[in-house]
C-alpha cells in the first residue's frame, strides 16, 4: 500500500498543529523558543474556526515573526470583509461579536 496525500480537513487542523510542533521540537528548532509553538497553535486554532465558518474569531496580540505576520494578516482581512458585510466587531472576553451596521 502506497502513501496517500490529502489535504487536511479542519476537523484535523488542531492535531496537525501538534504533529509540527513535535517534528520542529525533535529537530531541536524550538529549543527555547515556546513563544513560537504558542504561536503556531494560535495559528492552527485560527485557520480551524475560519474553516468552520466562525468569523468571530479574535486573533489579538502577534508576534513579529513569520507566524504572527501571517495570522496579523488574516486579522485584517477579517475586519476589511466584515466592513464590506456591513458588519462591525466589537471585542468581549477574547471573542468579536458581530454587529449589524446601520445603513441608516
Amino acid at each position: 500500500m502506497g502513501i496517500v496525500v490529502r489535504e487536511a480537513r479542519p476537523d484535523e487542523f488542531e492535531a496537525l498543529g501538534g504533529i509540527v510542533v513535535a517534528a520542529y521540537r525533535e529537530v531541536g528548532a524550538l529549543e527555547g523558543d515556546e513563544g513560537y509553538a504558542a504561536e503556531l497553535r494560535k495559528g492552527m486554532q485560527v485557520a480551524e474556526c475560519l474553516a468552520q465558518g466562525d468569523l468571530t474569531v479574535d486573533i489579538g496580540e502577534t508576534t513579529h515573526d513569520e507566524i504572527g505576520m501571517l495570522l496579523k494578516k488574516m486579522d485584517t482581512t477579517l475586519v476589511s470583509r466584515a466592513s464590506r458585510l456591513h458588519v462591525s466587531y466589537e471585542r468581549s472576553a477574547g471573542r468579536r461579536k458581530l454587529k449589524l451596521a446601520s445603513c441608516f
